[in-house]
């Protein structure tokens, strides 16, 4: 059974209404109805996508198509994920991990469209900070949450526990928890561990921590991370996937743990996730 909806997500960088014009093109071409959001979608091609709310314009939908860098992919994974909507990403970005295609590559859709793809599905995280008994966020993300000290305040001191265990005790810049997709992502720039993404694990890397033995951690997924500030850390920011963050303090209750929903991926050229880290590392392997 073929995509007969699709969503369209466009970036503001320079070429992506163009681009997104011509996919669009290819999609209904071959039959598929195309729309767009409004609140992530380039002014200029608005129209001619027939750009609407996104709740309303994700009915029915079943294919999403996002141009723009790894940031789209993680601001429409949110929406798309609850809806199981797979998510194919054209990479207009600097990197693009999680892209499966590059400009020059649109040739592909109907590869897609004829039914030669696979499926990833990503882990997702799921982030709970309670105050005083009420929750003041919930959010859900695919890369990571970090908590970092607050501007021009000192280093924090952060307790670390997997589920009712006690891992570890470290003053520092701050933490990452993130999933396997987001370990190639802030985590590995922190020296976290590389995983790979169809794995279902969380990882918790301290940034720039003092203490030989302040190291990461790979967690089952099964596994509820919680963490608390010492109450001489003055607060920090907690920010799940590169949001705009909150201000937490040591009263609040922080918890982590596998989200229900999954980001599903969408893959037609069968690259294996080692070629396309060396390729956008440019890893030298002599």
């Amino acid at each position: 059974m073929g995509f007969k909806r699709a969503i369209l997500y466009v970036s503001r960088r320079p070429g992506c209404a163009e681009l997104a014009l011509s996919c669009r093109d290819r999609l209904m071409a071959r039959g598929v109805a195309v729309t767009a959001p409004l609140s992530y979608c380039a002014e200029s091609v608005r129209e001619a996508l027939g750009a609407q709310p996104e709740e309303a314009a994700l009915q029915d939908t079943d294919l999403a198509v996002v141009i723009g860098g790894d940031g789209s992919i993680l601001g429409a994974a949110r929406a798309l994920a609850p809806r199981n909507i797979p998510i194919l990403g054209i990479n207009m970005g600097r990197i693009g991990f999680m892209s499966e295609l590059e400009p020059d590559e649109l040739d592909a859709i109907d590869a897609l469209l004829d039914g030669n793809y696979e499926i990833e599905n990503r882990m997702m995280l799921q982030v709970t900070v309670r105050r005083e008994g009420e929750t003041i966020l919930s959010a859900h993300c695919l890369n990571d949450v970090t908590i970092n000290r607050a501007e021009n305040h000192k280093l924090i001191e952060l307790d670390i526990w997997s589920d009712h265990q006690f891992i570890s005790k470290f003053r520092a810049d701050g933490v990452i928890i993130s999933t396997p997709t987001g370990s190639t992502a802030y985590s590995m720039a922190a020296g976290g561990p590389i995983l790979e993404p169809i794995l279902h694990n969380l990882t918790v890397t301290p940034i720039c921590a003092q203490g030989l033995y302040a190291r990461s951690f790979v967690l089952a997924p099964n596994r509820t991370v919680s963490v608390s500030l010492s109450g001489r850390s003055r607060g920090a920011i907690l920010t799940p996937d590169g949001d705009p963050g909150i201000h937490v303090t040591d009263e609040d209750e922080i918890l982590i743990s596998q989200s229900p929903h999954m980001t599903r991926l969408i893959r037609i050229k069968g690259k294996s996730v080692y070629e396309i880290i060396r390729d956008k590392l440019s890893f030298d392997l002599l």
